[in-house]
């Protein structure tokens, strides 16, 4: 109720503060509206970035290997999502010796990383790096 009252009172008030103050206010309401919605894309991409790793370690726990065939699934898989133009990385992952294979219950560390641009139309370009890392364990065993 006193905040009705206060803002009656403000709105009220025929003296030249009242009105410069509801300028203010009202700008930093809009610079903070702008900032909301330049945000939440961002947060929006990091959970799809997120689901987008999981969903590819587990493509390659499920093969066992990582060669063009994966890699093929891999880019389908990001042209059905309409995530972006990603880069998937495997460092850290155990292969093994000279090949591209992976053997049973070896740890696969996936890392999928994206730029965003958080640019205010004329006012500058602000790129961030989304980086997401999903681990799995290899399903497939190799003689």
């Amino acid at each position: 109720m006193k905040r009705k009252q206060k803002l009656k009172h403000i709105v009220k008030d025929k003296s030249g503060s009242s009105y410069l103050e509801m300028v203010i206010g009202v700008l930093i309401f809009s610079l903070a509206l702008a900032f909301i919605i330049k945000a939440v894309p961002v947060l929006i991409l990091k959970n799809q970035l997120n689901t987008f790793a999981g969903n590819v370690s587990r493509i390659i726990s499920v093969e066992g290997i990582y060669n063009s065939t994966v890699q093929d699934k891999i880019e389908e898989y990001r042209i059905a999502t309409e995530i972006g133009e990603v880069t998937v990385s495997l460092d850290g992952t155990n292969f093994i010796n000279g090949t591209e294979k992976i053997q049973l219950n070896d740890l696969i560390v996936v890392t999928v990383t994206t730029e965003y641009d958080m640019g205010f139309s004329n006012f500058g370009s602000f790129p961030i790096t989304l980086s997401n890392t999903a681990k799995a364990r290899s399903e497939a065993y190799w003689k």
